[in-house]
């Protein structure tokens, strides 16, 4: 009886132990996922404000090292870029 029941207990650990791995490594997956959307949705934002005030014409200093290209080809480039 004994032998039983510390198999049982065993098995259930383990079953739990590796449920719990399964959950955690796929919320880091889905946390990875949601973060690198967050990140990809903030520089469209700050691409599309700089190419804004850069198709504006405006000459104001960004206080940046920037380049835009486009097609292979640079199209605008910052007094502080290399």
């Amino acid at each position: 009886m004994r032998s039983l029941r510390r198999y049982l207990v065993t098995v259930l650990i383990a079953l739990f132990t590796l449920i719990s791995f399964v959950a955690a490594l796929q919320s880091y997956k889905q946390s990875a996922i949601r973060a690198e959307a967050l990140f990809d949705q903030d520089l469209q934002v700050l691409a599309s404000s700089l190419s804004q005030q850069y198709q504006a014409g405006s000459q104001q200093e960004l206080g940046l090292a920037l380049q835009v290209w486009q097609k292979g080809e640079l199209v605008y480039r910052s007094a502080l870029a290399p």
